[in-house]
Order: C-alpha cells, then structure tokens, then sequence
C-alpha cells in the first residue's frame, strides 16, 4: 500500500487549495465536477482523507485529471500538485439553479467524452441548461480550460454570429495576440485548429443555426469535447463529423413539480397543491414556461397560485400569462426567434397547424389545411420537426405542444384560419363517412354537400382500415364537432356526430358517444330538422338503455317516434319503431309492445323493399320470442333474415349478429354443438371488423354454452376474453361476467 507522511498531505492539501483557486473554483464547483462530495473536498483541503491513502490519492488525481506518472511521482515522493496553466480559458456562464430531470441525457454525455454532442429541442425545453449543468460537472478535469459562445441562432436583435467573429473570440481567449489573428477565414480556422491540437478542452456552442456555422468551429483534436445545442436538428453533423445526437423532450411531470417547488419554495407549493398541479400541467412540461410561471408568483408574493393557474387555464390568457419583459424569457418572444427563421411556405404550414383541434394530425389532414397534396404537405411537417416546432411520435403523425399551439394560432390571420378550418372539416367529415361505408357497408348514409376544393379525402381499402383510422381519429372528430357546435356549424356538427356513432358504440366509447349525440340533438333542435331529430333520438335512446336509464331512453323515442311522423321519411320511421322494440326488451324482457314495434317495422321495411331492414326487424321479432321461452319459432325468424342479409354481405356486423342470435336460440333449445358452431362463426367475422361489444356479447354466450357442456375450463376462459373487452365501458355486462367466473372457480 502507498503511504503518505503528514508533511506531504499538508502539502498536497495546500496545493489542492492553489489549483482550485487558480481555476476559479469554489469547493462546491470542484465537488460537483469530480463526484467527491463537498465533504470530501473539504477534507482533503484540510488534511488528507481517512480513506487508505492510496484511494485517497488516486480520487484527487482522478479529480485533477492526472496522468499516471504524475500520480506515481506525486505518492512516491510528495511532489506538488501541478497548478493549472496560466491564462486558461474558464468561460462557462453560470449554471441554471434548481435543475432536476434529465438523468438519461446526462449519461449520455458522460459516455460520449471526448468527442462532439448536438443537443436539439423545442425553444425553452432546456437545452442550454443541461449542457452548462453537465459542463459545469465535469470542467475541472479539462486542464486546458473550457471555452463558451452564444451563437445567436435565434436572437431576436442580433444575426448569428458570423465564423470569423467567432474564431476570433476563441483564439483570444486561448491566448493569441490580437496582432497574430489573420483576416482571412481559412487562415483563421488553420490558426485555430494549431492552436488547439493536443489540448483537453470543452467547448460549449450555444444557440447554434445551422451546421455549416458550427464546423468551422470544431477542433481537429481528439481530447477536446464540443457541446452544440440548436432548436434545429443539424443532423448533418452526425453524417459528416460523427457527432452524438441528444434530443430533449418536455419535462417529465415529476421532474417538471420538482422545478416548480425549487423555484417557489415547498412551503408555497405545499399552502395550494393542486394549483401546483395544474400549473404543472398547463406549462406542458416546457421548463422556461415552468421558470416564467414560478417567477410571476415570485415578483408577486401576494399572488395565489390558484389565480395564476386560472390565468393559465384560460387559453387566451396563457401566453399571456408567461411573458415577461425580458425578451430572453417571455415564452411568446422566444418562440417567435424560432418562428421568423423558417422558410415563407414552411412558417405558413406552422401557422395553420395552430387551427387544428387535436394532439395529434396526420398529413391528409395537414394537406388539407394547406390546401396542398400529401408528398409536398409531408416535406413541411418535416421542417418542422427538424426545428424541433413539432414532433412525429410515430411514423406520419405529428404533435405540438399546447403552448406552441397557441402561439401558431396566434400568428394565423381570421381570414387564413377560417378557409383552412373549413377544408379541415371537410376532411373529418368526408374521410369519417369513407370509414363508415369500408366498416359498415349496410349502414344507410346520409347526404352531404361535397368538399371544398383544396380537401384531401381519406379512402379506405379494408374493414381493418378503417377502423385503424377512426381509433386513431376519433378524439380528434370529437374535438372538431365541439368546435363546430360552438360556431354554430349546426348541420356539419350533425352530420360529423352522425359519422361517429356506430363506431364509438361498438367500441364501447359510451361517455364519447353521449356527448357527440347530445350535441347532434342541439343542433337539430337549432335546425327545426324533425328527421335529424329522430335519427339522434334513437341513437341517444340506445346510450342511454346502456347504461341502464330506461325511462330517458323511452322518452327520447317517443319525440322520435314524432319526430319520425313529421318528416314523412318511412324508412327513419320503421328504425325508430326498431329501436322501441330492442330498449323494451332490454327493460323488462318479455313484453308483447316490443314485438308490436319489431312487426310495426317489419311492415313498413318490406313496403320499402328494404332487405336490411327486413332482417333487423326479423331479428328483433325473433329474440322477442327467444325471450318468450319459444325458441324454435325464433329460429325461423333468425334463418328468415340470415337469408336476406346472405343477399348483401355475409361478412357484415348484422350477418354476425344473426348468427349470435342463432346461438343463443340453439343454446336454449339444449343443442350445444350448434350454438358453439355458430359463435365460432360469429366471432370470425366479428374480431375481422373489430366489433368490440359484439364479440364481447358472443363470447359472453360461447362460455354459458360451455359451462352448460360441463367444460368449466373453456368456460372460464370465453368469459375471461369477455370480461378483458368490456372492462371500462359496459359495468352491467362486466359485473355479470365477474360474477360467472367468481362461480366457476373452486
């Protein structure tokens, strides 16, 4: 083991004391660059570590970056540290107090040393503050200084720094008299390279714009280390000077609570929690929001943080509420830096996705609001992810977060923003009734006036599809047709709520379809449209028969069942006597009524020489008598309309309903093999169209009939399936299921 007398640790502990002062450092700075620990530091200053002390050594030239004869010759004979080199650089601007998160990023940068990093991201995300807070780690172990420039790449008041500004700056800090610095780039860049060969140093390029801005700034050496950060990309960098790419997202919710306690104090958080919270929440993660927030309930201690949240809330108060008059801070201003460097056809695109409702946007719907074609809209979004204005989550969908949301809608001129709300309601509507004829061919449409010119339309090659792209959309058709109904576009708003609600009731959507169909009543009842009233009366009183509110569901059937008389359309009249016929079925069971509406419908559907209608009537008459404990008479009603829809589709959601109702006829009548034959059938067609309750409700009865069998096993699992697909959306249905397989287990 080395050993050490007393004399040489009060010496090394002096020099210790000499080195740091000499680099600038305070105990906490050196702490923070080596890892040691304040603590130790100080111990060591004062004497040497309790620790052996070979350790002891070994971390202090760990921490001093020296070689390893240098830490021979320091143990074997108590040599002097080395003092650092006069006139090293040491221009790292301060810290940023209070920084939390960023745990992956920072061990990216500990593994990517030497060498060069671009750190990208959104304006205000933080990057300046990450690359000083890991610059600040790790400067002592950089003998040769570090050197830090603001580039300017989206200064509000300045261009970006020009290269020869820029290595003029750096070679005087290195030490180059002013008389020896040529005027020519090249030979400025040749002078720098030289005189940066073989050094250990951090450079850290702030703010930069472009690629081509920073390579001229970029050492030859292989023991220095560069940190770019820029709301762009520059991914060129990586291609042609292999730089590790970072790129920063918004802050986790833990981590960005942790910002917003560092800089308001716990107790103040602690006094209004959920205003906290919520003011978390409404600075969508973006830390110079978070800081601006903070720093407004700093300025203005009498300010409650629930009334700063309630500012925040208000959509046309919030970025109002984060500007300050410090342009470096005011989250409008910075954003704006960002704005005014992209290209006129880019900056428009960026402008018009403030219009749009959603989270998320595709390129169809981009295109649309661009009035463009999809190839052309897609190299725009593209700009804009490489600004870092917008994310792409998954391939060919987009997001942008609310606060820059607001800011593009801000900057989009009324006349600009109502043409391109317009084509996007197009869009919505016309690709919705798209995905509703490839998902529900025998689903009769609706008329609509064409698109606007300039509207992309979604059209849709397969069941699977369409559906993919009504999961993927709904939420934002939900927050259009909101949009629409405040406006007052009350026949758009209908005809967009009526696109909606097959598909959100067979996934099981129930609170998103009772909204949608109470806002379509509001807008027939805006309208006078008797028939548009009928058609939302029924689809409301199925919501509500769901859930079971039986005396609201009756109710509305009963206005539509008047409804329906007014507006002289036999065809609406017989779905709503249709519809009567199933929610009194679902109340009480066996009642002669629901068989009277069923034939009541089945009349007026074969006057029309509706085959569809005729089947869905047949089915409710049959189950009517299933219900009736006569099953075998239901079953020539079920093979009755098995046989029309055979006619249109045998791979409709009605063809499988059909052969559901025939399994449970068969289950009852005691003839398992057939009723299992038909579910399997059933289920083929319903799982191919993604017919979540349905394929619920035919595994429901797939286990009954196997528990009936005696296979508990079987049983067990067709219910546990169901239970998995009704779970969150049909409580009566989960709640029988649990109570079934609660039964069947020993």
């Amino acid at each position: 083991m080395i050993t050490i007398d007393a004399n040489s640790g009060r010496r090394l502990a002096e020099q210790l004391r000499l080195w740091r002062e000499r680099a600038l450092l305070t105990q906490e700075q050196l702490a923070r660059s080596t890892g040691l620990g304040v603590r130790t530091i100080r111990r060591l200053e004062t004497r040497v570590d309790r620790r052996p002390r070979s350790e002891s050594i070994r971390l202090l030239a760990a921490a001093l970056n020296l070689s390893d004869d240098e830490l021979a010759l320091l143990t074997s004979a108590g040599q002097p540290l080395p003092p650092p080199r006069e006139g090293v650089p040491r221009q790292l601007p301060r810290g940023i107090a209070g920084f939390t998160g960023r745990d992956k990023e920072l061990v990216a940068l500990d593994g990517y040393r030497p060498g060069l990093v671009v750190i990208s991201g959104t304006a205000g995300v933080g990057k300046t503050s990450l690359a000083l807070h890991w610059a600040h780690r790790v400067a002592a172990t950089f003998q040769d200084g570090t050197l830090y420039l603001n580039l300017r790449g989206f200064d509000p008041e300045s261009p970006p720094v020009a290269t020869p500004t820029a290595l003029r700056a750096f070679l005087t800090a290195l030490g180059v008299p002013p008389g020896r610095i040529p005027l020519e780039p090249e030979a400025q860049v040749a002078l720098y390279r030289s005189t940066m060969a073989g050094r250990q140093i951090l450079i850290v390029l702030d703010n930069a714009v472009s690629a081509q801005q920073v390579r001229p700034l970029l050492p030859a050496t292989a023991s220095a280390m560069v940190i770019v950060t820029s709301r762009n990309r520059l991914a060129g960098l990586a291609a042609t000077d292999d730089a590790r790419l970072i790129t920063l997202d918004l802050l986790a919710t833990r981590h960005a609570r942790r910002l917003l306690g560092h800089r308001l104090g716990s107790r103040r958080v602690a006094a209004e929690p959920y205003a906290a919270n919520e003011i978390v929440g409404l600075c969508a993660g973006l830390p110079l929001a978070l800081a601006v927030a903070a720093a407004r309930a700093t300025a203005e201690p009498s300010l409650a943080l629930g009334a700063l949240a309630a500012q925040l809330r208000d959509t046309g108060q919030r970025l109002d509420a984060l500007e300050l008059a410090d342009d470096a801070t005011d989250v409008r201003a910075v954003f704006f830096w960002s704005y005014r460097r992209l290209d006129p056809a880019v900056a428009r695109m960026f402008r018009l996705l403030g219009v749009h409702p959603g989270a998320e946007i595709s390129v169809p719907a981009a295109a649309s609001l661009a009035e463009l074609d999809p190839a052309p809209a897609q190299t725009l979004l593209r700009e804009l992810v490489v600004a870092h204005l917008i994310g792409e989550p998954s391939p060919h969908r987009y997001v942008m977060h609310d606060l820059l949301h607001l800011f593009a809608r801000e900057q989009a001129g009324q006349a600009e923003a109502r043409d391109a709300d317009a084509r996007l309601a197009d869009h919505y509507l016309h690709s919705s009734l798209a995905a509703n004829r490839a998902l529900y061919p025998l689903r009769r449409s609706i008329a609509v006036d064409p698109p606007r010119p300039g509207t992309l339309v979604c059209e849709f090659e397969s069941a699977a599809e369409a559906r993919g792209w009504l999961l993927g959309e709904h939420r934002t058709l939900l927050g259009m047709l909101l949009r629409l109904s405040a406006a007052g576009e009350h026949r758009h708003a209908w005809q967009l709520a009526w696109s909606l609600a097959t598909f959100l009731q067979r996934q099981g959507f129930w609170q998103e379809s009772l909204q949608a169909q109470q806002l379509a009543l509001r807008a027939a009842e805006q309208l006078g449209d008797p028939g548009m009233r009928a058609r939302t009366g029924r689809t409301l009183a199925r919501i509500y028969a769901a859930q079971p509110d039986q005396v609201t569901a009756q109710r509305l059937l009963l206005d539509a069942l008047e409804q329906a008389e007014r507006s002289g359309d036999r065809a609406l009249l017989a779905g709503v006597h249709l519809e009567m016929s199933l929610v009194l079925q679902q109340q009480s069971g066996d009642r002669p009524e629901a068989g009277s509406h069923a034939r009541t419908a089945l009349d007026l559907y074969q006057r029309l020489g509706d085959v569809v209608g005729q089947a869905d009537a047949l089915n409710s008459i049959g189950s009517q008598l299933v219900l009736a404990a006569d099953p075998e008479a239901a079953l020539v009603h079920f093979g009755r309309a098995l046989d029309l829809l055979g006619r249109v589709d045998v791979e409709s959601s009605n063809y499988a309903e059909t052969l559901h109702n025939i399994a449970v006829a068969h289950h009852r009548l005691g003839r398992g093999g057939d009723a299992l034959s038909d579910c399997g059938r059933a289920l083929e067609l319903t799982r191919a169209r993604g017919d979540l309750s349905l394929t619920a409700a035919i595994l429901a009865t797939q286990g009954d009939v196997y528990d009936d069998l005696g296979d508990a096993f079987r049983a067990g699992a067709a219910w546990q399936e169901a239970l998995s697909l009704l779970e969150g959306f049909d409580h009566r249905g989960a709640e029988r299921l649990r109570a079934k397989l609660a039964g069947a287990r020993p």
